[in-house]
């Protein structure tokens, strides 16, 4: 079995892990998203700083009462497709406001847009490596 299929979620939020000296990996981020559909790299020193985060699981909220559509992807110039007609790769799935998502990554980019200007915040839901 591997790690990945062995882990269950944690909410307890980010452990403490050692990381090579002088580098900082983050483990939970927050995105001030604006409203719109914006791809965010992860990877990035703004965000987790490494690419770990594509083999854990993550949990995703939004503060106030905005709700968000998402999807993953290794395509920096998606846009989240919100119509009730679409079927395809882009169409986000929604969270309203108030819940956790327990997420798997599928992709470098999150494409992510909520509905009023809102922070999102993102963190290790599993203490597992």
């Amino acid at each position: 079995m591997s790690g990945v299929q062995d882990q269950a979620a944690d909410r307890r939020g980010p452990q403490r892990r050692t990381s090579p000296a002088g580098q900082v990996q983050p483990e939970i981020i927050v995105i001030a998203a604006n409203g719109s559909s914006n791809p965010y790299d992860l990877t990035s020193a703004s965000f987790f700083n490494t690419e770990k985060y594509q083999d854990r699981y993550v949990t995703i909220s939004v503060e106030g009462g905005a709700s968000f559509w998402w999807y993953w992807s290794d395509d920096p110039a998606g846009v989240v497709d919100k119509t009730a007609t679409g079927n395809g790769a882009t169409v986000g799935a929604f969270c309203p406001s108030g819940l956790l998502q327990d997420e798997r990554p599928a992709g470098r980019y999150l494409i992510l847009q909520t509905s009023a200007a809102a922070n999102v915040h993102i963190w290790y839901s599993s203490g597992k490596s």
